[in-house]
């Protein structure tokens, strides 16, 4: 016999969406419905689809309450999927809000508060109409050991080759709220360098875990993900969002041009944020170009047009 989340149009199986449902479920559980197809790790769910606030209360809690019934006893998690969330061009990362560790009895109010945050003055401007076009996720929450984000290229110089994890103990909340810095880790194959520790969340080995994972789901994406991972207390890595990283510097190659040889363009005036007295001016900067040209002089018989 078919459950009531199956016979239900208004509440669908997180595993069963694909891109082609983004209007009905929103980017993320659309995002997420094709990580289940293609293997990932995860955590099962349920979504209240984007019609959904046309029900009444009492309609809509027990529709929650039947689909929250197929995923097991509790706690819950409560996440926007928004139509515009989540794409190419624009996340609207953060704009909603979630909530965590959810009983089964708290899932309506739960579930209400999330399409409440579509109301803000700052959501509505930035997506007119969110709350018709939001969808909510219901999941079964991971109690993690550790959890972060991981980056599938480098956001400051655009680096495919590099995978940026950052980790905090416990919730990933504190993280990607900006409560807390976080570890970083840079991940080159299967050589991960630590670029800070305050919490030494995670060691080497997790985070190439992580990385690999991450570099495997942008493989089949096509295109740098940005994504949200948790770790357990039995270590096994969920991943629990993916999106598509945004305003990303365009790629290049950092492969020397020549063996043995590179070459470094110092624009100095962009570390400078203030306008120099003419002390400093004489001082420094024009030593400075005399120094270069005459570097230019020297070694390849040409002097760069002066400012």
């Amino acid at each position: 016999m078919n459950s009531p989340v199956a016979r239900s149009t208004t509440i669908r199986r997180l595993a069963d969406l694909r891109m082609a449902d983004v209007a009905e479920v929103g980017g993320k559980a659309a995002n997420l419905g094709e990580l289940i197809a293609a293997g990932v790790r995860v955590p099962d769910g349920v979504v209240l689809t984007a019609g959904g606030d046309h029900v009444t209360a009492d309609e809509r809690r027990s529709l929650l309450l039947d689909g929250a019934h197929d995923l097991g006893p509790g706690p819950f998690a409560v996440r926007s999927s928004g139509i515009s969330e989540d794409g190419s061009v624009r996340s609207f990362a953060g704009m909603f809000e979630s909530v965590l560790n959810v009983s089964e009895e708290e899932l309506p109010s739960g579930v209400e508060r999330t399409l409440s945050s579509s109301q803000t003055s700052r959501a509505a401007e930035y997506q007119p109409g969110a709350r018709s076009q939001m969808a909510v996720i219901i999941q079964r929450m991971v109690a993690p050991a550790a959890a972060g984000v991981v980056l599938t290229a480098d956001p400051i110089n655009g680096d495919r080759q590099a995978c940026v994890v950052t980790a905090v103990r416990g919730l990933a909340d504190r993280l990607v709220s900006g409560a807390a810095l976080g570890d970083e880790w840079v991940v080159r194959g299967t050589a991960a360098t630590p670029r800070r520790q305050p919490e030494h969340a995670i060691d080497r080995r997790q985070a190439v875990r992580v990385a690999t994972e991450a570099r495997r789901i942008a493989a089949a994406r096509g295109t740098p993900q940005d994504i949200e991972w948790a770790i357990d207390a039995d270590d096994t890595l969920w991943i629990v969002q993916a999106r598509p990283m945004t305003a990303l510097p365009p790629e290049v190659s950092w492969e020397s041009p020549a063996p043995g040889a590179y070459t470094r363009m110092l624009r100095f005036g962009e570390w400078i944020g203030e306008p120099v007295t003419p002390l400093f001016e004489s001082w420094l900067l024009t030593a400075m170009e005399d120094s270069m040209h005459a570097f230019f002089r020297e070694q390849i018989g040409q002097i760069a047009p002066r400012p």
